[in-house]
């Protein structure tokens, strides 16, 4: 009888546990700003990693400028963003994604983003996540090791429109000096690089 009874408190307590976990899921907000079929294809842009005076090259998607606003339960969760990451064959995943916040004093809105140029000279900070929490920031280097991104910055150093001849605008191109704090499998390594490519904003 004694048996029966701890039994069905432990049965009891995982089926709480999974009741409370499913309950926390439905009350978070999702967000996940995909990149378009044609982008996931095509190189926009080049990460150089540097790393104990061993350099890494990583081809890159266009990098994305983020804004939204996402209703859930009735609250709003702002999203402001830059996202970065790499080109990946299609049965693979990505080897580097990194997520920046936009400082607080850029007056940024749904729908209506101020001209691209204001980031310039801007030192963003590195979240571990993004995508309010659903990314995880991480770099693949090249031993292979998955390492998450714990913090740093980017700091973007130049940025300008890009034209066609005919002179239509084909978007902006922008160049930012990276720094990254990776969590390994010996420590936390400081690694710094260079980021250029194209912006969509």
């Amino acid at each position: 009888m004694g048996d029966a009874i701890v039994i069905g408190k432990l049965v009891w307590a995982v089926v709480a546990t999974g009741v409370a976990f499913g309950l926390n899921w439905q009350m978070h907000p999702v967000f996940d700003a995909g990149y378009e079929l044609a982008e996931v294809r095509i190189q926009a842009g080049t990460l150089t990693l540097n790393q104990d005076g061993a350099p890494l090259e990583i081809a890159m998607l266009p990098g994305h400028i983020v804004v939204a606003d996402v209703k859930h339960l009735g609250k709003i969760y702002p999203v402001r963003e830059l996202s970065l990451r790499s080109l990946a064959p299609e049965t693979a995943a990505p080897s580097f994604e990194l997520f920046a916040s936009l400082p607080g004093t850029l007056a940024v809105e749904p729908g209506r983003p101020q001209a691209p140029g204001v980031l310039r000279g801007t030192e963003l900070v590195v979240r571990e996540s993004g995508r309010l929490g659903a990314r995880q920031a991480f770099v693949k280097r090249k031993d292979n090791e998955r390492g998450r991104v714990l913090a740093g910055s980017v700091l973007i150093t130049d940025i300008g429109e890009l034209f066609d001849d005919q002179g239509v605008s084909l978007g902006h191109q922008a160049v930012a000096r990276v720094e990254l704090q990776v969590e390994t499998s010996h420590g936390v390594d400081m690694v710094t690089g260079r980021w250029s490519g194209r912006l969509v904003w």
